[in-house]
């Protein structure tokens, strides 16, 4: 039994040559906070290695991983400032819901998205 307030989750290690270059998470159950702030799937990559293309792989892999789960559609975020994370989710077909403020006062407006999880993806 999980403790109130968490889902259930797979984590994912992104590794090249031996070497841990990032994760991705994909939450199995969205809650009311994940809903706003979180989504199915969120990731990171060490900051030397971003814009080599790692997330757009690793997110191709998750959601062909959704869909053979049984998700129809999977929701991401993102900070409405974080240019390289809106080119990859919408690079995936990430269709924008909304943007909406963030959880904590002066951070960035926080970008909700959906991805219908066709055969294309």
């Amino acid at each position: 039994m999980l403790p109130a307030g968490y889902v259930p989750c797979d984590h994912f290690w992104i590794a090249e040559g031996g070497q841990v270059v990032g994760f991705l998470s994909f939450r199995r159950e969205i809650n009311d906070y994940l809903r706003r702030f979180g989504g199915h799937i969120g990731y990171s990559v060490v900051p030397s290695r971003r814009r080599e293309g790692i997330v757009r792989e690793a997110l191709r892999l998750t959601l062909r991983f959704a869909r053979k789960e049984g998700y129809d559609r999977v929701m991401l975020t993102c900070d409405d400032d974080n240019v390289g994370s809106i080119r990859t989710i919408e690079g995936a077909g990430g269709e924008l819901e909304d943007v909406i403020d963030a959880p904590e006062a002066g951070d960035p407006r926080v970008r909700r998205y959906w991805i219908e999880l066709r055969a294309t993806n």
